[in-house]
């Protein structure tokens, strides 16, 4: 390639230079960085002495609304996307359209911001449960489990006595770290906001996924929900930190959701442990407006029935 070019003007690379394989060209390399991490190849306003400039004419300005990227070699125009036609402009998403010489260019594929590959683990072993029969017994077990460091990533956090075990093991002098979605679902409730302020208070760093000023969130919603304890387990589950999906035995609960508690390699708590990352851009400290109340309340519907968690182990 060339030249990449939109209505409102074009750029092309250097003298002497010329896209080959994967190239990075972006508006700002430092605005870039800072969603993303890592400098780009190129950049075509000048924000860093670090990245060379594309050779600009015009504005070179995207719409929003609608706009197209036409990308060029030696004059000859090789691929096209336009939208809205082609494809629909979401935030936190990327266009990715595969050309061949000489051939009509596949059609535009959209999808999320690519993170993580699909990575597959062995000799895993663990135990199944469900819940909310046997759900609150394990959690506990996880959280009571580590002595260095807690890591929690969940959509949300509305538990007070899942609240009291984690600031538990704080006072014990155990790092928290906590990652919720910043923007659920019918927003943050009142039980929330009093159980992370409560967290907060009992020494919890505390973090929120969504868009800012600044940078997009890097996923539409965090809607994770795992531990991490001491690097050594792993506990995920169907179920958000709440009392219906973690009620005290004998009480009764939502529904039957799952989990399970594994003891798996350090791969797979690295991959797990890599997406909590307070670093990303979207990822901030919670803001707390409520006052730190914790409160115990009943859970609805359906009764607990104690089904026993069940061993599992992956073949090596």
């Amino acid at each position: 390639m060339s030249r990449y070019q939109t209505g409102g003007g074009s750029a092309r690379f250097p003298d002497g230079d010329r896209a080959t394989g994967r190239t990075v060209i972006a508006q700002r390399a430092k605005a870039y960085r800072t969603v993303h991490g890592n400098y780009p190849d190129y950049e075509w306003y000048d924000s860093t002495p670090d990245v060379p400039d594309m050779i600009r004419t015009g504005t070179l300005k995207l719409a929003n609304k609608g706009d197209e990227v036409i990308l060029r070699e030696d004059g000859q125009e090789t691929s096209c996307i336009t939208w809205p036609k082609d494809v629909v402009c979401r935030e936190g998403r990327y266009i990715s359209m595969k050309t061949r010489s000489g051939t009509p260019p596949a059609p535009p594929d959209d999808r999320p911001v690519p993170v993580f590959p699909p990575i597959s683990f062995s000799g895993v072993s663990g135990t199944a449960f469900t819940a909310p029969d046997a759900s609150q017994e394990m959690i506990r077990k996880a959280i009571n489990l580590a002595d260095t460091e807690l890591l929690i990533n969940v959509y949300e956090f509305a538990d007070p006595t899942i609240a009291m075990d984690v600031a538990a093991a704080r006072n014990n002098g155990t790092s928290i770290t906590i990652l919720l979605e910043g923007g659920p679902v019918g927003g943050i409730s009142t039980e929330e906001e009093g159980v992370v302020a409560y967290l907060r208070d009992n020494g919890a760093a505390v973090y929120t996924m969504e868009t800012t000023d600044n940078a997009h969130a890097r996923y539409r919603y965090d809607h994770a929900k795992y531990i991490i304890a001491d690097r050594k387990v792993v506990l995920v589950t169907s179920e958000n930190f709440k009392e219906s999906g973690f009620p005290e035995k004998g009480k009764a609960g939502n529904r039957g959701g799952w989990g399970a508690y594994l003891s798996p390699t350090r791969g797979w708590q690295t991959t797990l442990q890599t997406s909590l990352r307070p670093t990303w851009p979207g990822v901030i400290s919670y803001r707390f407006p409520a006052p730190a109340t914790c409160r115990k309340r009943q859970p609805e519907t359906h009764t607990n029935r104690h089904s026993a968690p069940v061993p599992l182990t992956m073949p090596a």
